[in-house]
């Protein structure tokens, strides 16, 4: 009943008081920035509240609420043409996906048609501080956000295949600077992978765009200097992505 009467007393919050921050929303209603933090991801998933472009937070008024699960399905819908495009230049698998907590899971996949390849993750939940779509969304998200969800992202980590060559902190850090995240047998031993955030028309970044492919297949990999076909690939995942979100209408 006390979870309740929080989320109540914050969807409130938003409705009169539009564009305030979480730190606003938790200082008002005597809440942990984790757990504004929970209630507003938990109200915007379902519709009931928007982030605004200067990241504050606004009521959704009633009959007009999408949840995120609507604008993310309609990003997959408006990808396909483009996925199978990238798909093909690259000879490559491509992904969509979408942060979920601590993970990211993928939401849409054009494999392939090389013997040796990238099988589809669809479904598939993997650890979003290794993955280089979920440090991608993880870096789009506000800092005060990253922060409040910083703990269970590292906890998750427990899971991956190998240490990050940096901290956390610093690792979003520069993801959030160069606009672009790799993961080099991170997730999995043997996998590759380079991603994009896909912008929405307002609002926050729901899914990243990423080119999938067996290290074998790769140019000697290192982790601080990307390789001729890596930048390839960078400009052809940013083109589709720019493609991608013309074509979004929220």
């Amino acid at each position: 009943m006390k979870s309740v009467q929080q989320a109540l007393r914050v969807l409130r919050h938003v409705y009169e008081h539009p564009q305030s921050t979480m730190s606003d929303i938790a200082r008002a209603n005597e809440l942990s920035t984790s757990t504004a933090h929970r209630i507003l991801a938990t109200l915007e998933v379902a519709g009931f509240v928007s982030r605004d472009d200067d990241r504050g937070f606004t009521g959704v008024p009633v009959g007009q609420q999408r949840t995120i699960d609507d604008s993310i399905a309609h990003c997959v819908e408006v990808a396909q043409p483009h996925l199978r495009a990238l798909g093909s230049v690259t000879a490559e698998t491509v992904h969509i996906a979408t942060l979920r907590g601590s993970l990211v899971e993928f939401v849409a996949a054009v494999e392939s048609t090389k013997l040796v390849r990238v099988s589809s993750r669809v479904g598939l939940q993997v650890p979003a501080g290794a993955a280089a779509a979920g440090k991608m969304l993880l870096a789009s998200l506000p800092q005060h956000e990253f922060d409040a969800l910083e703990p269970t992202v590292a906890e998750a980590l427990g899971s991956a295949a190998h240490p990050l060559q940096a901290s956390l902190q610093s690792v979003i850090a520069q993801t959030r600077s160069l606009g672009f995240a790799r993961n080099i047998n991170e997730t999995e031993d043997g996998i590759y992978a380079l991603a994009v955030p896909i912008r929405r028309p307002v609002g926050p970044v729901l899914c990243s765009l990423t080119i999938t492919a067996p290290t074998t297949r790769m140019p000697p990999l290192s982790h601080s200097k990307m390789t001729p076909v890596e930048r390839s690939w960078l400009e052809e995942l940013r083109r589709s992505a720019r493609s991608i979100e013309r074509a979004l209408l929220h």
